[in-house]
């Protein structure tokens, strides 16, 4: 009898770790799945997000990274448009669904800028919420893989009140603007030394006329 009680209490402990182990299995393969969905997902939707702002957390204004690093990792600048935000449509969709609207974010404009839009928030390094940290020559390699691949940089100018740098383009796409906003002030600095210091905003826009 002491033998059966032995086996049938071993059978049992092994019953338990086998469903124990099946469980934690399970989960790590819900997990697996989940990652996994959610990756085809933001790949199926690389297609349509000039304009989508991936928001870790509308509240804060806090931007998902990650979703911004795979969306350079994975841009064809050949399904890219370009094209600005409707802000009528915007305001109406506001007035009929206010409950349902993220942010937007709309770049600074320059007081002689008036006919540059917003363009590509979707690839847009964002500062409200987050911390960035790029060196002058990993913002502009970034932007080179957005941009249409005939570019010439035809100017720039300095906000130093924003510390903020607008260096324009041309192309056979149209005129196109990034912005720079850097992490110190650059003031009393020319424009060698600027660069050297921390970006920690990158954002578009393109000319309109």
């Amino acid at each position: 009898m002491k033998i059966k009680r032995k086996i049938l209490i071993t059978i049992s402990i092994i019953s338990l770790l086998f469903v124990g182990c099946s469980n934690t299995n399970s989960n790590q393969n819900m997990k697996v799945e989940s990652k996994q969905e959610q990756n085809e997902l933001n790949k199926a939707s690389l297609d349509d997000i000039e304009h989508d702002v991936p928001y870790a957390n509308l509240d804060t204004g806090e931007i998902d990274i990650e979703i911004i690093n795979e969306r350079y990792n994975n841009v064809d600048k050949q399904k890219l448009n370009y094209d600005a935000i409707d802000i009528e449509a915007l305001v109406e969709e506001h007035n009929n669904n206010p409950d349902n609207m993220s942010k937007i974010y709309i770049a600074e404009q320059p007081n002689s800028d008036t006919s540059y839009k917003t363009i590509l928030e979707g690839y847009s390094y964002i500062s409200e919420g987050n911390v960035f940290n790029f060196t002058y020559e990993e913002a502009i390699e970034l932007a080179k893989k957005v941009l249409p691949d005939d570019i010439e940089e035809v100017d720039y100018t300095l906000n130093k009140e924003l510390n903020t740098e607008y260096k324009y383009y041309t192309s056979s796409k149209g005129n196109f603007r990034v912005d720079l906003r850097y992490a110190n002030d650059f003031s009393n600095k020319d424009i060698d030394e600027i660069h050297k210091d921390s970006i920690i905003a990158i954002s578009y826009s393109k000319e309109f006329k």
